[in-house]
């Protein structure tokens, strides 16, 4: 047979138009209808003409990237079979850099939940997995350091034939927001507990001043009772005065202020006896020792201040110890440190309120049903005081060897050290 002849081929060549016999070359150019079309927008700066702009999805992670920054969000993407945990980028930054980072299991990120709150998490985790839901939780997480940070947590379980496949989830720092709601009850508490002590603490003394006045204002009571009388009138005014003064140190140090010092050269033994014999007139039958160990017991420090500190730790001496034990106050000189010690007998402080001993509101254990400790307000303020001078405070206390509160204060606090850094001020030239 013989083969069936070759179709011949043609070469076609575009026109010096630019068009071909089948329409434009290039059909970006025209328009469906055959119209020429408009010429195209000059691309962006960065992009490359016909493909988009290359960078935008560069951008559009990094704007992203930025908002979960700024609203404190990390992410994550767990799928239940390969169980992996993939987070996001940030996610180390937001947990304060933990080591090792959350983990790549939900068991590892278990452990970075705290002790107290990781029992909940794990119960609401597995509530939403066994019944596919989505849900929300507040907890908190260890960090290398500082105190632990609050999470809160959004999450969305993704099921398959109602079974669960994949959990996506946010995570939220929530740290500040919960500090700002601990410091608005705070406020809260401040303003009920500051209406109890006007209409009580305050309010009772000075009832008794005024009931004492009046019977003065009329002849008096008779001779064998007017000493008693002019120390319960002392004793009523001390305890407004002090009160006064608690609520002012206080209102301060709660709104940033801290405690104002005017360090000059003072005498630990010195103050002791004076802040014991003004007690003697208002406890004329309790017993203070004042006693000295060492030669040089004085320092820079603002002896009104400690005067304080002094009166808050008697008054409490004094409150929870029996009436026929004595109150001890020491001075002890050190190399670079000076001690005060108030010790007393009595029923030793609970241990579940030492940690919030200096706290401000919080009750100590009572002597009797009157016995007053203004609202935790006294420990408070000593601790302030003590912490602006540089010092430490601690206490002591079992049922043999009773309650003893111990300050150590530097001969020179860092307070004291920068006033005597500063220049002498220069006074005006004489002409």
């Amino acid at each position: 047979m013989s083969e069936p002849p070759s179709k011949k081929r043609t070469r076609r060549t575009p026109p010096a138009s630019g068009k071909s016999a089948d329409g434009p070359a290039d059909a970006s150019l025209s328009s469906p209808l055959g119209e020429e079309a408009p010429p195209a927008a000059a691309p962006l700066p960065g992009a490359q003409a016909g493909n988009g702009d290359p960078a935008e999805p560069a951008l559009t992670r990094e704007r992203l990237r930025l908002c979960m920054e700024a609203a404190q969000l990390g992410t994550w993407d767990w799928p239940l079979a390969a169980g992996r945990i993939h987070w996001s980028e940030n996610i180390a930054s937001l947990l304060g850099g933990v080591p090792g980072g959350p983990g790549d299991t939900y068991e590892a990120f278990l452990q970075r939940v705290l002790a107290e709150d990781r029992s909940r998490f794990a119960q609401q985790v597995a509530a939403a997995l066994e019944k596919p839901s989505a849900f929300d939780a507040e907890f908190r997480v260890y960090v290398p350091e500082g105190a632990p940070r609050w999470m809160h947590a959004r999450a969305r379980v993704l099921a398959e034939n109602g079974r669960a496949v994949r959990m996506l989830g946010v995570l939220r720092d929530i740290t500040l927001e919960k500090k700002a709601e601990e410091e608005s009850r705070r406020a809260t508490d401040f303003q009920e507990q500051l209406l109890g002590i006007v209409s009580h603490d305050i309010r009772s003394p000075l009832g008794a001043i005024i009931s004492w006045a009046r019977i003065m204002a009329v002849g008096g009571p008779p001779p064998e009772e007017q000493q008693r009388t002019f120390r319960r009138i002392t004793s009523a005014a001390l305890r407004i005065e002090r009160l006064t003064r608690l609520l002012l140190d206080f209102a301060r140090a709660q709104l940033g202020g801290g405690i104002i010092l005017e360090p000059r050269r003072a005498d630990m033994h010195e103050l002791l006896q004076q802040v014991s014999h003004q007690f003697r007139v208002a406890y004329a039958d309790r017993s203070l020792v004042c006693e000295k160990e060492g030669e040089d017991t004085g320092g820079m420090w603002d002896p009104d201040r400690l005067a304080q500190v002094v009166s808050n730790l008697l008054e409490n001496a004094l409150k929870y110890s029996p009436p026929d034990t004595p109150v001890r106050l020491t001075a002890r000189a050190r190399k670079e440190h000076v001690v005060l010690e108030v010790h007393n007998q009595g029923k030793p402080v609970p241990p579940e309120l030492m940690p919030q001993l200096f706290e401000p509101f919080r009750s100590g254990p009572q002597a009797s049903r009157t016995a007053k400790t203004s609202y935790g307000l006294g420990l408070y303020i000593v601790r302030e005081i003590v912490r602006a001078h540089g010092g430490t405070i601690e206490v002591r206390s079992g049922i043999e060897e009773g309650t003893t509160f111990t300050v150590s204060l530097p001969r020179l606090p860092p307070v004291a050290a920068e006033l005597m850094r500063r220049p002498a001020p220069v006074g005006p030239k004489k002409p």
